[in-house]
């Protein structure tokens, strides 16, 4: 008697993948073709993974545009411009996410989904590259998730494990999978609080960016006020999106 047979692409792999980081081998051997899966997600100020402090991981001083002080930075942890590049990576299709430098940024310009590119680094302290590939392969898939360009940023704050970032975001009423906000050059992506409407708010903002101590609950007040009359515009369709300046 037989037994019912599915097919690839039918069951439960039919969803959005979950990418997750994978490191890249020094030499050139170490290289492997992939397929771009969507747009890099760069930060203009990022730690990078020390012994000390594990992973890289974006400033959170930059990412909130001043909101949350960052321990890092604290420290007196230098920040660097790094890429997270989403891939299916062509041996076995593994949704993967490599972190490029700002150095190897170049060769990522006009690339889109789904181009075959190749990824790889010179030496252990090189920045790993992808660039265009010399053979271009066509990205075949019974996922319909990955005909589009995918958008990683849910992936990226598991990735993070950052709980202050994730707390802030929850305060602001934005879902897990909130959508950064592109810049102005069309090339970087971040998110922003409101902007102040009066003096106070504008004074407050500044000195939390200061990390003055002397009035905390005043700057926090007002912090508040500002975030919550965006979410209650939001709420009444009149929220702008407000791009932070790279």
């Amino acid at each position: 008697m037989g037994i019912k047979k599915g097919s690839p692409g039918k069951g439960g792999e039919s969803r959005p993948d979950s990418f997750s980081y994978t490191g890249v081998a020094a030499g050139l051997k170490g290289s492997f073709t992939a397929w771009l899966a969507g747009e890099p997600y760069w930060c203009d100020e990022a730690h990078e993974h020390t012994d000390l402090d594990k992973g890289t991981k974006p400033c959170l001083h930059w990412i909130t545009d001043g909101a949350l002080k960052c321990a890092r930075c604290r420290k007196g942890r230098p920040v660097k411009c790094i890429g997270w590049v989403p891939l299916y990576r062509e041996l076995d299709h593994k949704p993967i996410v490599v972190i490029v430098h700002e150095s190897a940024g170049s060769l990522l310009s006009g690339l889109r989904h789904p181009v075959t590119v190749t990824v790889g680094r010179i030496g252990a302290t090189d920045s790993v590259f992808v660039r265009r590939s010399d053979t271009q392969l066509t990205l075949k898939s019974e996922n319909p998730a990955r005909l589009s360009p995918v958008d990683i940023t849910g992936d990226l704050l598991q990735m993070w494990q950052l709980p202050e970032l994730n707390e802030w975001l929850r305060y602001k009423g934005s879902s897990p999978r909130v959508k950064c906000e592109q810049v102005a050059d069309g090339s970087k992506w971040r998110l922003s609080v409101p902007p102040p409407t009066n003096d106070n708010e504008r004074a407050a903002i500044d000195a939390h960016k200061r990390d003055d101590t002397a009035d905390t609950a005043g700057i926090d007040d007002a912090l508040g006020r500002a975030q919550r009359r965006a979410k209650h515009a939001e709420r009444n369709g009149h929220h702008k999106p407000q791009g932070g300046e790279s």
